[in-house]
């Protein structure tokens, strides 16, 4: 029978695909039949969680690192510390957590929580002059230390150091060679902002020998192109412990690990050194895979590089390794003229350049991420979790509103489709925040326009100043869902997007204020990230609704106190944007284990405007991100055709071309609707197998969890690599 999708074809196929999977690849861990590790805990685990742990030791038993890619609220943190504790075997051991500043206390307070008092020790490392009387002997107990990056990182101020010739050229202290970006003729000249912004060395060729033929032989000179100030004492805790320190630690623990992606960034260098330095390494996050290969190139090279030294790519191979997993846009451009012209003929420049875009190849699951990545979804621990509900909310703006916005996006739309024609995209960006942010805040804008070529700024439109007196129809609407809210006891968090041109949050809070509520702004520059955690605790008793960016909140941050101080079921976007990892993240700080109450997500936004059009489009590139995880649906795939670029360009191609992405309202419904039949399909197996009998349940056909095996073919997997959970589920 034929099946024209995959979600189909799985739905239909999936029990002899498992029985194919199971006879092609050793498990090392299946939930249907395995059992878990006990431990004595002061809070037990889930029967989910004991099994990632489970499949998590079995893992390190063979390799030195793994993944925990599990969503957001499955409870990372008491997973990555059960993992380390069983993996030790009741033998004491020395572990570090490298975890964002604002995650520090939040790991504290989780390690007090899931062991028994007396059972481990818990440092915080503040500077690094403590590890100077930190014990390097064995360790008696237990022993956590728990380093913020931006401290692991941080070590003594450097400058850029380079001398200048009477012309004022730089050139090496040491050679003497002018200073290029590489070593050939056609690298380019180095100015003092660029030796400023990142640590260089120089890459001049230089002579050292002759050889019998008389040809010289050289090397890279290679001399470093800065100088620490004079007069610091201070050390990069990740350096010093990778220096002085090795196997003093016997595990890494890597909190939010997508956050060090980059591969020459300080954090991600760091986290590099600790690895070295760790016997064992578990790297965790709810998001390994942002939608391009290069995503976890650099992770894979620095914490599992067996399988990518086995294709023979090193790690200079960045765009070979985007080409074989990734999406790659080829661009030429060809320039003719008199510029190109010579004496005897015409001429034409011809320059290419390679771009990544977002797409990543089925094998590259297969070949890099099945044998060291372990994937738990919240559906997975779902019969725990309250009620999750979403309502995206429309409103139509009025007529004082939509008269000037509608002449915006007319002259917007013009030139946007004039300078497109040219190749010229800079009008984009300004016009993607104009159609979003205006609506939300119609007063004291400048002019939205571009700078030509010959650096003057054309003006496209000038956005009017309304009346601030008066309540918009999506801020009547935001009282209105806060006083129901309110009604039945549940404390909001309110998150705007575009607050750093304009004081969006102010007027929210003076709006909000006056109708009655108590109301607080958490403000990013003033909360440092470290702080966040407690400001939430000491503040959020005494308030009705918090307002905030949802950049400060998105990761690590739980909206709710477990003994019921403080609780923020309801999340309303009063902007969105269309950042999708963003909204991902923010969107569920609330539903995560230990919530007591039905979790509420409203997204605001205005009919028939650019923010429906953002709405609609992010509601499908979800469905292509939730099918990188193994979630599929067929509109999901379709999102994620070759046409798939950038959000940015989407929305503004949508805008010029009048592409329909279909009503947010009806988008958002679909998927949600299809979430909720997918929890209850797992919820009614789970139902049916306890009313089976156990004897003939072992014996049935086990079926395939989606975010395993759909990716990997069985010829894209080498032979040996293990399988890993949650491969089967019973």
């Amino acid at each position: 029978m034929n099946c024209e999708t995959l979600k189909e074809y799985l739905d239909r196929y999936g029990s002899l695909v498992a029985d194919r999977a199971r006879q092609a690849f050793e498990p090392l861990h299946v939930p249907a039949t395995d059992g878990v590790v006990k431990l004595d805990l002061k809070r037990s685990m889930l029967p989910a969680q004991a099994h990632v742990v489970t499949a998590a030791v079995k893992t390190l038993n063979h390799q030195k690192s793994v993944f925990l890619c599990c969503e957001c609220g499955t409870g990372k943190s008491q997973m990555g510390a059960c993992v380390v504790h069983a993996h030790a075997g009741g033998k004491p051991y020395r572990t570090i957590v490298m975890c964002p500043p604002h995650l520090v206390e939040t790991w504290r307070a989780e390690l007090r929580q899931v062991f028994h008092r007396g059972m481990i020790e818990v440092h915080v490392l503040e500077k690094w002059r403590e590890l100077l009387s930190f014990p390097r002997t064995k360790p008696q107990k237990p022993t956590w230390l728990i380093m913020g990056e931006t401290v692991a990182k941080n070590g003594p101020y450097w400058r850029a150091a380079a001398i200048k010739d009477r012309r004022g050229v730089l050139r090496c202290p040491d050679c003497g060679a002018q200073l290029r970006e590489k070593a050939d003729s056609e690298g380019r000249f180095l100015s003092m902002k660029d030796l400023e912004r990142s640590k260089k060395r120089c890459t001049a060729e230089i002579v050292v020998s002759i050889d019998g033929d008389g040809n010289p032989i050289t090397r890279v000179c290679g001399t470093q192109l800065w100088q620490y100030g004079e007069g610091q004492d201070v050390w990069a805790p990740a350096e010093y412990i990778h220096k002085h320190m090795k196997r003093v630690f016997d595990y890494l623990v890597t909190d939010e690990i997508h956050e060090e992606k980059a591969d020459t960034s300080a954090r991600a260098n760091a986290m590099g050194a600790l690895v070295a330095s760790c016997r064992k390494v578990i790297g965790m996050t709810g998001t390994l895979i942002g939608g391009k290969a290069s995503h976890v190139r650099s992770l894979l090279f620095r914490l599992s590089p067996a399988s990518l030294k086995a294709e023979n790519l090193s790690w200079q191979d960045d765009m070979e390794f985007s080409r074989r997993y990734g999406r790659v846009d080829t661009i030429v451009t060809e320039k003719s003229g008199s510029s190109c012209d010579n004496r005897r003929s015409n001429g034409k420049n011809t320059t290419r350049r390679q771009s990544e875009q977002p797409g990543i190849m089925p094998t590259l699951y297969g070949r890099h991420l099945i044998g060291n990545t372990i994937f738990l979804s919240l559906k997975d621990v779902a019969a725990d979790l309250p009620a999750y509900d979403e309502h995206p909310t429309s409103v139509r703006m009025s007529a004082e509103l939509e008269q000037p916005y509608r002449q915006m996006e007319a002259d917007l739309k013009e030139a946007v489709r004039e300078l497109l024609r040219k190749g010229n995209h800079q009008l984009l960006s300004a016009m993607l925040h104009a159609l979003l942010a205006y609506p939300d805040y119609p007063y004291d804008w400048k002019p939205v326009g571009y700078t030509d070529r010959s650096g003057r700024f054309v003006t496209v439109t000038c956005p009017p100043t309304l009346n601030s007196n008066c309540l918009w129809p999506k801020e009547k609407k935001l009282l209105e869902i806060l006083r129901q809210e309110k009604a039945q006891g549940r404390q909001c968090w309110v998150f705007c997007v575009y607050t750093s041109t304009h004081p969006v949050l102010d007027r929210l809070e003076k709006i909000i204020r006056e109708a009655g509520f108590r109301v607080k702004i958490l403000e990013a520059e003033k909360v440092p990230t470290r702080n966040r955690s407690a400001w939430i605790a000491k503040t959020a008793p005494g308030v009705d609704v918090i307002i905030s960016h949802p950049q400060p909140v998105r990761t690590g941050l739980t909206l709710f106190d477990a003994m019921g101080a403080h609780n923020f079921p309801s999340l309303i976007f009063y902007e969105t944007g269309y950042d999708l990892f963003t909204l991902r993240q923010a969107s569920r700080r609330s539903w995560r284990i230990g919530q007591k109450h039905p979790c509420r997500v409203y997204y605001l936004y205005y009919r028939e405007t650019m923010q429906s059009r953002a709405m609609a489009l992010m509601a499908q590139k979800l469905d292509a991100s939730l099918a990188l995880e193994g979630q599929f649906s067929a509109e999901g795939l379709a999102a994620m055709s070759a046409e798939s670029g950038s959000l940015t360009m989407e929305l503004a191609k949508s805008l010029v071309e009048n592409i329909d992405f279909g009503e947010a309202e009806r988008v958002w419904e679909r998927f949600r609707s299809e979430a909720v039949s997918k929890v209850d399909e797992l919820l009614e197996d789970e139902e049916s197998h306890e009313e089976d009998d156990p004897e003939l349940v072992d014996e049935e056909k086990p079926q395939l969890l989606e975010t395993q095996v759909v990716f990997p073919t069985f010829e894209s997997v080498p032979r040996g690599h293990y399988v890993q959970a949650l491969l089967f589920m019973p």
